[in-house]
């Protein structure tokens, strides 16, 4: 995919209730960050956070097998990735 596209379709996945890229962009806009702090937070290029948005999602929270098998592939930061997905976000220590 080419990088516009990629970048269109990571952007159009941010209101995609069925991908991640709308449970990744809830976290960036509640914390006011934008792409770039998003992917350098979770260790990920802007290449690799456009691929990761367009990954289903069934279910919050996600199983954390699941979320260990997507950090692994995209080389994240798993503990940060699953306290994003995993873990419960109303936790007044969910970013650490």
């Amino acid at each position: 995919m080419k990088d516009d596209n990629r970048r269109q379709a990571a952007l159009a996945a941010e209101t995609d209730p069925t991908l991640l890229g709308s449970a990744l962009a809830a976290v960036r806009q509640r914390y006011v960050w934008n792409r770039h702090d998003l992917a350098r937070w979770l260790d990920l290029t802007l290449e690799q956070l456009d691929v990761l948005y367009l990954e289903p999602l069934t279910t919050l929270p996600m199983p954390a097998a699941a979320c260990e098998v997507l950090a692994e592939r995209y080389a994240a930061n798993a503990r940060r990735l699953a306290s994003i997905l995993v873990e419960d976000p109303t936790r007044p220590d969910y970013i650490r």
